[in-house]
């Protein structure tokens, strides 16, 4: 596995440059305030808060497999104009190849409204206020202070309620005393910013990183364990994929109709016959004939089928059901089926080619 998610972080940096564009735009906008120069705390909290964590709960909805199918084909055409092509391969690995990009472009978000706010402060005169027809500052202060619990540490960025009620609504006039207290609000904004925009954003992508290691490691094994078995496999002389022109299918395990049309690829143009313990009656073999004999994978071998196979020859197409559908034999079971083939003469053990 040589794609993109073998190593997260060496890709291009197209969503990372978006993001920070789309991140500085969008701040220089709402952190312009209005035509007094006047700065919401409200909006604020709703493009530096809300937005972030609405995202990443988002986020969380393709790892539990809610995500509507459009919703992550449309992800998928962005992730391969970014020049990362979707391997179909695992589904889970592009889910979070597309979702680890989305954390991407987050925190270049946040690094585009953290130089925002920078630029401001330095070259403009900011007055934050918040104004609001329903709130009032006793409703507001818990929830602020629930969000400024991730920096508890940082004194001058703590929301109180003296601050709240200093810098309510002042749409018309600022006292020159009072000024100050419009200033105070920048730490919180930082604050805001730092903890919801940008280190929430790289604890994801730490969390999705984790998971593609997880899923890299599970294929992995899967793929040392297939290795092991095709090594297995190919260990025994007597099996084959493919099959003699003429063949005669023998239905030696009576499988029904709808088994066999599951295996049309591998019996069509042949003809079928019937025999074997649960069979009304047994058919003679012609020994010029070639057979492929359909038995089921997880029996074990019996005398019976031994002594009718005996001066006979051809393929034993040991047949896995599961739920009704036909699917790969089980290693263990192929092998039973391949030891009781080396002590017959001219017989070996069909299996398709997918499975070598």
């Amino acid at each position: 596995m040589t794609n993109f998610a073998t190593d997260p972080w060496q890709t291009r940096h197209i969503p990372l440059f978006l993001g920070v564009v789309l991140g500085f735009l969008g701040s220089i906008f709402f952190l312009s305030g209005d035509q007094y120069g006047q700065v919401n705390i409200l909006v604020l909290l709703g493009l530096f808060v809300g937005v972030p964590v609405l995202g990443g709960l988002l986020s969380l909805l393709p790892l539990v497999n809610l995500e509507p199918p459009a919703v992550h084909q449309f992800k998928a055409r962005l992730f391969t104009f970014w020049g990362r092509p979707i391997h179909h391969n695992d589904e889970r690995l592009d889910k979070l190849s597309v979702l680890y990009h989305g954390q991407y472009v987050g925190v270049g978000f946040g690094l585009g409204s953290l130089l925002a706010l920078l630029l401001l402060l330095v070259f403009t005169d900011m007055h934050f206020v918040w104004r609001s027809t329903l709130l009032t500052p006793q409703l507001l202060l818990p929830v602020l202070q629930v969000l400024s619990l991730p920096w508890f540490f940082w004194q001058s960025a703590q929301p109180t309620m003296e601050l709240l009620t200093a810098t309510q609504d002042s749409r018309l006039t600022v006292d020159a005393a009072r000024a100050l207290d419009f200033k105070k609000w920048w730490p919180f904004v930082m604050a805001c910013q730092l903890c919801y925009g940008f280190i929430l954003r790289l604890v994801m992508m730490a969390i999705i990183r984790w998971r593609i290691a997880a899923v890299i490691k599970m294929s992995n094994k899967r793929e040392a364990k297939r290795h092991r078995h095709v090594a297995t496999t190919k260990s025994f002389s007597n099996t084959t994929n493919q099959l003699p022109d003429k063949v005669v299918v023998l239905n030696w395990a009576s499988f029904a109709d709808a088994t066999l049309t599951q295996l049309n690829d591998v019996i069509k143009k042949h003809p079928v016959i019937t025999a074997g313990p649960f069979s009304s009656k047994q058919s003679s073999l012609d020994t010029s004939s070639h057979y492929l004999v359909l038995v089921k994978a997880w029996e074990p071998p019996l005398q019976e089928l031994k002594d009718y196979l005996q001066h006979c020859k051809g393929v034993i197409y040991p047949v896995e059901l599961q739920r009704e559908k036909v699917s790969k034999p089980k290693p263990h079971h192929l092998q039973e089926w391949q030891r009781f083939t080396e002590t017959l003469q001219d017989w070996a053990v069909y299996v398709e080619e997918e499975t070598l």
